[in-house]
């Protein structure tokens, strides 16, 4: 349940942004992360299990709803653009690795150099 959560939800957020994405799934998606982000549940996570498992339930509903509201060929183009975004990010996270590494290296020499 939650890897498939952790696939589907960059592709709600891809769906936020498009303007053919009907308004009611938009809705949801916002109220669902709002509710994630939340301090206020409607029941309080110092109650073992329960606390927790209402969260879980009532996001996975609410954003189940959600996807269930995208025509299916909205959501696999969608998933398609996330699926680029997620291959961009990735690529920005190496090369910004390779220069820091590239500045730590310099940085090594620079220090043994003198």
């Amino acid at each position: 349940m939650i890897n498939r959560f952790a696939t589907n939800f960059p592709i709600l957020l891809v769906a936020l942004k498009k303007k053919q994405t009907p308004v009611l799934a938009k809705i949801l998606t916002i109220f669902s992360i709002g509710y994630a982000l939340s301090p206020i549940d409607l029941v309080s996570d110092f109650i073992p299990l329960l606390g927790i498992l209402d969260d879980v339930l009532i996001l996975t509903a609410l954003f189940s709803i959600s996807m269930s509201l995208i025509p299916k060929e909205m959501f696999d183009e969608y998933r398609n653009e996330a699926q680029i975004q997620k291959n961009m990010h990735k690529t920005i996270a190496v090369v910004a690795l390779l220069v820091i590494l590239a500045f730590i290296a310099w940085g090594i020499i620079a220090l043994f150099w003198n």
